[in-house]
Parts: structure tokens; C-alpha cells; sequence
């Protein structure tokens, strides 16, 4: 059989090492000169036999008539209509007890209604039970969700995951949080309804974070916040912390001050995600390097900052199975967004979600029959642009090369961690 090379390969040097990355089976390989020189030139018919057989088994190299952009729509649609597992996101609320700048929500006073709650658990239950479901992920987000913890939360997950276990069907369960309403009886209430996955933010070292984020009576929410995190790690088996850092070229260099603030025994426990804040997305070329040195730095101190695998997933946006439901029953299909009806995708009625036709433009939406993003070498990485920008008609500016620097970035922070 003939073979040639990958499409979806990278061929980069980090100081004097040559490596080579597939984008679809994650393989990470470092070459020799006279390798690597034969992969950027493509000089296939210059590799001895032997090697040949090795790249092939990393898919490096591939079967000469195997079409990988039919591999990558087949996951594509696999994953979008895949009902085995399903994704539930409840918002009991819009409000939240803190007022941040870059927040593009309107809070306002609302409240999940215990006649809403009743709709949204007979319309988990018909999930539940069908047959081919084996995965229920409930996630809950706002506003902020812990305003009313013991009055919507609680319950709700107590019953859903009671469903799961007498349907035999797995329950994760996650949460979005600024963090700073979490106590110990309340860690104690998320340990029973199987609360292990969070993300919490900060807004970068306390000096800045605690500008952003302050109430009447605590203008140091960053040493509660820190504080909880560390609690829950501590006390929450088996827990998924992704700590969200918001940063903006002006907090940028402050940073690192967050690394001493977490206690060793937990550093381990807690996976640094650096995002920038959206008002200033035209800044991220300028931030790329020093991001990375300063994951660098929370690596060497203990911290995760690294994927757990290289495999990019689509966004949860993209599968249909998969509803962000709001206080008033309205259903989403993201949460970055404003919640205004005309974005909706239709509503939960009687226990049963009724679609309007917006949801079927999600349906149909997919950036892969786009010429540009079918041909892009990035595809497997990428998977087109954000489908709610798609389907809403907004704008949107592929920097392709700041894309590969982010993969390589990746690829880097996760060698250095397993090495």
C-alpha cells in the first residue's frame, strides 16, 4: 500500500528539538534531522521501510487513499447526534451577587419557580429513561447558581441523580461559579449530590480581582474565593477544579502572585486556565508568550496546566442533545451569551421541550462544508468557527496563525508536564 503524509500533521522545533503532531490520532513524535527534513519537504520515498511502519502506527503516515477530511466530518456528526450522552444546563437565576465590568449578562432579580423546577425534573426524567442514554452530565450555571443552593440546586440534583441511578445511567455533575458563597455545609451537600466538577475565576492577583469583585461588607472576596477553592479541594473527592483566570493586558504580570496564595497539597488538584477578557480579544497576539511562560511557572510549582489529553472536543453548542435551560424555561444552547428570547431555542412546556425554529438552524449549521475551513490544515484543532456565530450571522476573523502558535502551546505544556 501506498503511503503519504498526514494532512493534519505539524512539524515545529522548540529550541533543538524537532517534533511532529497529528491533530487526529494526538501522536506526538520528536525526529531526528534527516526525519524531519524528509516530513517538511514530504519526501516520503526517501524514509526507510522500517520507519515507514512506525509513523504509520502514530498516523503520521497514512494509507494513500485515505480521505482524513472524511474522518474529520464523521466525528463531527457522530458527536453531533449522539444520544448516548446528554448535557442539561439549569440557570435558577440571572442575578448574581457581584457586579463585574466585563460581564456580558443583564442581571436582574429572577428566580427558578418550584412549578419550573417541577417542569425541568419531568424533562430530565424523559431524558433519563431513554433507552440509549448511558451518560446524564447536569451543569449548572447564572447568574450566579449558589444564590439559591439549598432552595433549587440541592433538590433538583438530589432527584436527577436518584433518576440516573435507578435508570443505570452515569451522572456527572458540574457547576460554573464565582465561588464565593461555599461553606462548609454546603460542601457537605455537594459531596452527597456527587458536585466534583467546578470552575471558578478569579480576576488575577488579589489586588486586581478584589477591584473587580467586592460587596458592601467584603472588599476581599479573593481570600474567600481562595479560601473555598482550597476547602473543596480538600473535602470533594475526586475533584475537577479548573481555576479560570480573567486577564487583561493591565493584570497580566500579576498573575504569578496567585501561585503562592493556593497551599501545596491542593496545588495538584487544580488546573490553571488562563482566559482573556473578551473587550480585549484584539491584545491576544501580544499576550501568547507570556501566557505561556506563565503557565510555565504555575507548572513548575505543582499546579495542572495541561490538557488531560490533546483531543479537541466540540463545543457542548454543537451536539443536539445538549439544552441550556433558564429560570423561565427558556432553553439556550450556550452560555456565553445574553438570554434574550430571540436567541432562544425553544422552551420546556409540560415536561417536554418544545423546539422553535431557531434550534434547527443548529441542526443544520456546520462549518465543515465550508471550503476554506474544510481545506484548513487546523481543521481537527479547530472545527470551525463558534456555531452560535455561525448560526446568528456575527462576524468572525480566523487568525490562523495565532491558532497554531495556541496548539503548539499545548502541545508544549503537555510534554513538559509528562516528562
Amino acid at each position: 500500500m501506498q503511503m503519504k503524509q498526514s494532512y493534519y500533521n505539524l512539524l515545529f522545533k522548540k529550541d533543538e528539538r524537532k517534533l511532529v503532531y497529528n491533530q487526529l490520532s494526538t501522536s506526538i513524535l520528536e525526529l531526528d534531522d534527516t526525519l524531519y527534513h524528509c516530513l517538511i519537504n514530504d519526501d516520503i520515498e526517501k524514509i526507510p521501510e522500517d520507519i515507514k511502519e512506525s509513523l504509520a502506527k502514530s498516523s503520521i503516515l497514512i494509507d494513500d487513499d485515505l480521505d482524513e477530511k472524511n474522518v474529520v466530518l464523521y466525528r463531527v456528526q457522530h458527536a453531533k447526534y449522539d444520544d448516548s450522552f446528554i448535557r442539561v444546563t439549569i440557570m435558577p437565576t440571572l442575578n448574581c451577587n457581584f457586579k463585574c465590568w466585563y460581564c456580558y449578562e443583564n442581571h436582574h432579580e429572577s428566580k427558578m419557580s418550584p412549578e419550573r423546577m417541577e417542569n425541568v425534573l419531568c424533562f430530565c426524567q424523559r431524558l433519563i429513561e431513554q433507552d440509549k442514554s448511558r451518560t446524564f452530565q447536569l451543569d449548572w450555571f447564572g447568574g450566579e447558581p449558589l444564590l439559591y443552593f439549598q432552595e433549587i440546586m440541592y433538590p433538583l440534583a438530589y432527584k436527577i441523580k436518584q433518576l440516573c441511578e435507578l435508570n443505570d445511567v452515569k451522572f456527572c455533575h458540574s457547576i460554573t461559579t464565582n465561588g464565593y458563597l461555599i461553606n462548609n455545609d454546603v460542601i457537605k451537600l455537594m459531596k452527597e449530590i456527587n458536585l466534583s466538577s467546578f470552575q471558578i475565576t478569579l480576576d488575577g492577583s488579589s489586588n486586581y480581582h478584589n477591584k473587580t469583585r467586592f460587596t458592601d461588607s467584603d472588599k476581599n472576596s479573593y481570600k474567600t474565593i481562595v479560601n473555598n477553592i482550597t476547602s473543596l479541594c480538600r473535602f470533594i473527592p475526586n475533584i475537577d477544579m479548573t481555576l479560570r483566570i480573567n486577564y487583561t493586558p493591565k493584570n497580566l504580570a500579576s498573575i504569578p502572585e496567585i501561585i503562592n496564595d493556593f497551599p501545596l497539597d491542593v496545588r495538584n488538584k487544580i488546573q490553571v486556565c488562563p482566559q482573556l477578557v473578551w473587550q480585549f480579544k484584539k491584545d491576544i497576539n501580544a499576550t501568547t508568550d507570556n501566557i505561556k511562560n506563565i503557565l510555565i511557572k504555575f507548572q513548575r510549582a505543582g499546579y495542572k496546566t495541561h490538557k488531560k489529553n490533546l483531543i479537541c472536543h466540540q463545543c457542548y453548542a454543537e451536539s443536539m442533545n445538549q439544552y441550556v435551560i433558564n429560570y423561565d424555561l427558556t432553553v439556550f444552547k450556550c452560555t456565553a451569551r445574553d438570554f434574550i428570547k430571540k436567541h432562544s431555542v425553544g422552551k420546556i412546556s409540560h415536561g417536554s421541550f418544545f423546539p422553535n425554529s431557531h434550534y434547527f438552524d443548529y441542526c443544520i449549521t456546520s462549518d465543515i462544508i465550508n471550503e476554506k475551513c474544510a481545506n484548513c490544515k487546523l481543521m481537527p484543532s479547530c472545527l470551525g468557527r463558534c456555531v452560535q456565530k455561525r448560526v446568528e450571522g456575527n462576524y468572525f476573523n480566523c487568525d490562523i496563525e495565532n491558532l497554531k502558535m495556541s496548539i503548539i502551546n499545548d502541545i508544549l505544556l503537555y510534554i513538559n508536564a509528562n516528562e
